[in-house]
């Protein structure tokens, strides 16, 4: 019964039966290694694909839209289409990042954002600092903020650092997943 009441608090109705839990629903993140560069660079080129087509997208229907029903009120379609598609991005990784701390890319490539202590999900200030001024600036600079990835034993970038995150998999690794949900 006491197994039943641990569960009520967190709005789950019944256990899963032949599973044992090490853990709460808390997750121990530092379980889990640092992604490698090679996944990061992957989920990174797939939101960006995925961000360009929703931007193109965005401007072809708000430039078209308009043009068409607004062009009385609003002098400059194209930066009005700009906002929009801005706006767009915004919501795509600021939403993801906050609720669970992956984007589409990170999901697909089961890498996962962190608070550097491992505590929590993120703040909206600390995906802001990581989004916002933190990968402009390490793109500013040459790209170094992002090779700074391949030098230390973390795989952290300048924008990790900023923000106090970290990136990892949420892949167990071997010598722990036998344990982790396993039959009773």
């Amino acid at each position: 019964m006491q197994y039943l009441k641990r569960f009520r608090s967190f709005n789950i109705r019944k256990p899963i039966r032949g599973v044992k839990l090490f853990h709460d629903i808390e997750i121990d993140y530092k379980l889990y290694n640092p992604a490698s560069p090679r996944s990061r660079f992957l989920a990174f080129w797939i939101d960006l694909s995925f961000q360009a087509s929703l931007v193109k997208l965005f401007q072809a229907i708000f430039t078209a839209y308009v043009q068409h029903k607004l062009a009385w009120a609003i002098k400059n379609p194209q930066l009005f289409a700009d906002i929009c598609a801005f706006a767009a991005i915004v919501v795509y990784t600021f939403y993801p990042l906050y609720s669970s701390g992956q984007t589409l890319g990170k999901k697909a490539l089961g890498i996962r954002v962190v608070k550097e202590n491992y505590e929590g999900r993120l703040s909206l200030l600390t995906i802001f600092l990581r989004e916002l001024v933190g990968k402009p600036i390490a793109t500013v600079t040459f790209l170094l903020g992002f090779f700074m990835i391949l030098l230390n034993s973390d795989y952290r970038g300048f924008h990790d650092y900023l923000s106090s995150s970290r990136v990892i998999s949420y892949r167990l690794p071997k010598r722990l997943s036998k344990g982790i949900g396993a039959k009773v």
